[in-house]
């Protein structure tokens, strides 16, 4: 008797939770997946006028020299997971965001933070 009494309880409430309508009209709500992964704050833009790359190290790397790398979003240094990489992969050892060139020769540095990435060809010199 219990049981007939709590399945009366329990249907009616399954039953009203169906599928809500989504309202995609509304183009006021920030979604996670439309700003990068971060959630948007009203009044707040998620759009960089400026993306600078800042190396610290020398302009023109030579092998055994260091570069210790930051982007930078209109002046703001980006944090967040960091991801760089050369091709060819030899031409440097990478940890986080610092490298130690290995090799000479041309190679496309590509550095990325969070969603902001860019690319640079460079030259190392013996």
């Amino acid at each position: 008797m219990r049981l007939l009494a709590a399945a009366l309880l329990v249907i009616p409430m399954l039953a009203s939770c169906g599928d809500k309508a989504v309202d995609d009209d509304d183009d006021d709500a920030d979604s996670v997946a439309d700003s990068g992964g971060a959630a948007q704050r009203p009044g707040e833009t998620l759009e960089c006028d400026t993306l600078e790359l800042d190396i610290v190290g020398p302009a023109a790397p030579a092998v055994g020299d260091r570069w210790t790398l930051w982007l930078r979003c209109d002046g703001a240094t980006l944090a967040g997971t960091m991801v760089l990489r050369f091709d060819p992969a030899d031409i440097a050892e990478v940890d986080s965001n610092n490298a130690l060139f290995r090799a000479a020769g041309d190679a496309l540095m590509r550095f990325q933070v969070g969603s902001r990435r860019v690319e640079q060809e460079i030259t190392v010199a013996p």
